[in-house]
């Protein structure tokens, strides 16, 4: 069965998430080095490691029912990573975690568990995007592995160009450009299925 998007524009999608999700990364070390010392920083590299991980294991149980719903989940993993960059932007300043006092405190146990699970759910959407186009592009697996890195080092540019200028929102709200970015390469083929039709019409009744 032919893919319902061309290579081309999984390349550009697959370009822009890889640049978010690079960005996000180094973005969360620089802010757990401040908030919480670089013991906990390199925390964030664990937790993305472990979001690509689950991904292809969730790719590997659910492969059927994911192709069947290709355009739809392409189109909506972006939005749902943008959701969940905005709402962990928030929701780890609503977690009161103390590492000085983890050892005497279960609490913080939990605390640090719920914040490493809020982390988690971006790279995990993150990855499963790009893991997914793998999947259904075996034959242009060349191309989909030159957009991730071509992304990923602009996206780690940028945000290092920009760590010093701007503060966590300004950086998210830049990256959440590049989300929906990513999402309109799929709604733009929707558009295209009703708009072109519609055209049609239109120059038949004049």
């Amino acid at each position: 069965m032919k893919p319902p998007l061309s290579i081309h524009r999984v390349q550009a999608a697959i370009f822009l998430v890889s640049a978010v999700v690079i960005g996000y990364q180094i973005l969360l070390v620089k802010l757990f080095s401040i908030q919480y010392w670089h013991h906990f920083a390199y925390l964030i590299i664990s937790i993305a490691l472990l979001g690509f991980g689950s991904s292809g294991t969730f790719i590997c149980l659910f492969r059927t029912k994911l192709e069947s719903r290709l355009p739809t989940i392409f189109f909506a993993l972006p939005l749902l990573m943008l959701a969940a960059l905005w709402f962990n932007l928030y929701f780890t300043r609503r977690i009161d975690f103390n590492p000085l006092i983890i050892a005497w405190q279960m609490r913080e146990i939990l605390n640090l568990l719920l914040l490493g699970l809020a982390l988690f759910i971006p790279f995990f959407l993150g990855a499963l995007f790009i893991g997914l186009a793998f999947t259904v592009y075996p034959g242009a697996s060349f191309r989909i592995y030159c957009a991730n890195l071509l992304g990923s080092g602009l996206g780690g540019l940028l945000v290092l160009l920009t760590l010093m200028g701007l503060g966590p929102h300004e950086i998210i709200l830049a990256i959440s450009f590049l989300l929906l970015s990513a999402a309109f390469v799929e709604a733009a083929v929707r558009m295209q299925k009703f708009v072109l039709p519609f055209l049609g019409v239109l120059r038949v009744n004049h």
